[in-house]
């Protein structure tokens, strides 16, 4: 898997996919991201208690997601489910997506294998007829780059959003600035990422003998890499518990990891995120979360996510009605 190998050849994979996110890239996204949502803010009563994360936010994300891949978007509910659901379900139980996630990995293989035949310019097509260090990618290789984005991209973006409109629910005093100041609120998705990190950590191999902070760690040693405490070191953020969203270094976070494996996605995952913060705070100023019915993962696997967020977009609609009568 990509996130199981090291340079050269991750590099060499990442290369393949590395133009898809490139700014030039992201601006044809952005479109498509605010017509998905566009298109699951019209199928909700604005007046109702709904479900930000099934309602608004995964439609959004898992559809702009598929898009970038290349998948068909009529299919795009048991990509998401399986992703969602394989976040905080633990691998063996009654309700463990195993039966999408096969049919998902499949699909992965069979547009593979299209693709081969004929390319549509898109990312799977860039991975079927890839090569690396001088020979084609494998299928096996191209469908564990494809698993990563759907099963890393969809819940991490989604917890970044949620996140984001849970804190500014108690904290009214910042919209006005996000919604006029593209900048301000480009930083403070960087400060929302940096204090509540959609992923704690991930897990490494040790590949050689090496001596960090005067722990001795050796080659083939498993280790945990706890990203939400370096976002939280005092020595790089001053008073690293309080959210500033003006922060100057909030950028210096790691929640999309560093180095030769940082997030490729993280740029899509930021835009899809900004589009969603801002647009809610646009056209529902008024908007209320039920934090009492906040619903999180019951088990952490990667992801620190929610499964239920119930929001009223405009919980004072009927008052303001009966008042004009």
């Amino acid at each position: 898997m990509l996130t199981e190998s090291d340079p050269p050849l991750s590099t060499a994979r990442r290369q393949i996919e590395a133009p898809f996110f490139l700014p030039r890239a992201l601006r044809g996204w952005e479109e498509v991201a605010r017509h998905f949502l566009d298109d699951s803010l019209g199928r909700i009563d604005p007046r109702a208690t709904v479900d930000l994360v099934d309602e608004i936010v995964i439609p959004t994300t898992a559809r702009t997601t598929l898009s970038v891949l290349g998948f068909d978007i009529d299919n795009w509910r048991d990509a998401a489910l399986s992703a969602h659901r394989s976040s905080y379900t633990r691998p063996g139980s009654s309700d463990y997506p195993a039966e999408e996630m096969t049919r998902l990995r499949a699909e992965f293989r069979r547009m593979l294998d299209d693709r081969r035949d004929k390319a549509r310019g898109d990312l799977v097509s860039a991975l079927a007829h890839g090569s690396v260090q001088g020979r084609p990618l494998t299928t096996a290789e191209a469908e564990s780059m494809m698993s990563a984005m759907v099963f890393g991209g969809f819940d991490t973006t989604t917890a970044l959003t949620l996140n984001a409109l849970i804190w500014l629910d108690r904290h009214r005093e910042e919209h006005a600035r996000l919604v006029a100041d593209p900048a301000y609120l480009h930083n403070a998705v960087e400060e929302i990422l940096r204090v509540f990190p959609s992923t704690g950590g991930l897990a490494r191999n040790v590949m050689r003998d090496v001596d960090i902070g005067g722990q001795r760690l050796r080659a083939g040693e498993r280790i945990y890499l706890w990203l939400a405490a370096g976002n939280r070191d005092p020595h790089r953020f001053a008073d690293p518990t309080a959210v500033r969203l003006g922060r100057e270094n909030a950028r210096e976070h790691l929640s999309f990891s560093a180095g030769a494996h940082r997030c490729l996605g993280a740029p899509l995952a930021k835009l899809e995120a900004r589009i969603m913060i801002a647009t809610i705070l646009s056209r529902f100023p008024d908007y209320r979360i039920d934090h009492d019915g906040l619903e999180r993962y019951p088990s952490y696997g990667s992801i620190l996510g929610l499964s239920r967020v119930p929001i009223r977009l405009e919980p004072d609609a009927a008052v303001r009605t009966h008042s004009k009568e």
